[in-house]
C-alpha cells in the first residue's frame, strides 16, 4: 500500500518507519554516540534501512532473526543498503551473540515484531537482551 504525497508515491511501510525514526530522534535516543544497533526481529529490514539513511552516525546494524526471515532481510538490504555495514545473526546463535554483546551496542531494538511471535519467542528475545547487557557489563 502506498500513500501519495506531494506527487509522489510513499510505501506506508516507509511512512511508519520514519515514523519510528522521529520517535526516536525526538525521544533523544538517536544522537552522535549511538554508532552500533541492534535490532531483534527486522522482518525485511525496513527499520534498518531508514536508520542507516536518516542517522548517519550509526556506523554497524545488527539484525537478530529468525533464519527465513534474515533470508528476505539479507536480499532486500543487500539491494537498497549496498554498502552498509548489516550483520545478520540466527536467533539460536549463541556464539555470534556473544560475539555482539562484545561490540557493546549502544541500542538494542524491536519495532513491530513481538506482537506477531509466541509468548515463548518473546521470552527468548527477553533472554537475549539481557545477555546482551550482562555480557557488555562484564
Amino acid at each position: 500500500m502506498t500513500v501519495r504525497y506531494r506527487g509522489c508515491e510513499i510505501d506506508a511501510d516507509y511512512l511508519a518507519a520514519v515514523e519510528e525514526w522521529q520517535f526516536l530522534h525526538d525521544a533523544d535516543v538517536l544522537d552522535k554516540e549511538v554508532q552500533t544497533v541492534v535490532e531483534i526481529g527486522a522482518g525485511f529490514g525496513r527499520t534498518c534501512h531508514t536508520l542507516l539513511t536518516l542517522a548517519p552516525a550509526i556506523r554497524r546494524y545488527l539484525i537478530i532473526d529468525l533464519e527465513p526471515m534474515l533470508r528476505l532481510a539479507r536480499a532486500y538490504l543487500q539491494r537498497v543498503v549496498p554498502n552498509g555495514e548489516v550483520t545478520f545473526v540466527a536467533h539460536d546463535d549463541n556464539v555470534e551473540i556473544a560475539k555482539i554483546a562484545e561490540l557493546r551496542p549502544d541500542l538494542v531494538i524491536n519495532i513491530d515484531s513481538f506482537q506477531e511471535m509466541l509468548p515463548e519467542v518473546v521470552d527468548a528475545c527477553g533472554r537475549i537482551v539481557r545477555r546482551l547487557r550482562r555480557l557488555a557489563r562484564s
